[in-house]
């Protein structure tokens, strides 16, 4: 998961952020170790899936083709 992180700089600190399928494994497991804690996770893991097509559309339809039903293209679904 880490081994495709991205580093950045904040406030001066490199952090890594992992790439977003890692990320919601990690909300999935902060939510499940400490849900009356983490009331924000499940809304969290739900904007990522619900953004993760748009924001790797090229890459979708470049590597992952074949899932698309002919004539048909529903986001939601892919």
């Amino acid at each position: 998961m880490l081994a495709d992180a991205r580093e950045i700089y904040i406030d001066e600190k490199l952090v890594q952020i992992p790439p977003l399928p890692g990320m919601v494994i990690l909300k999935l497991v902060a939510w499940s170790d400490r849900p009356e804690d983490r009331d924000q996770d499940p809304g969290d893991i739900l904007k990522i899936i619900e953004h993760y097509f748009d924001y790797n559309y090229d890459e979708i339809l470049e590597h992952h083709n074949d899932i698309f039903p002919e004539g048909e293209l529903d986001q939601l679904k892919i």
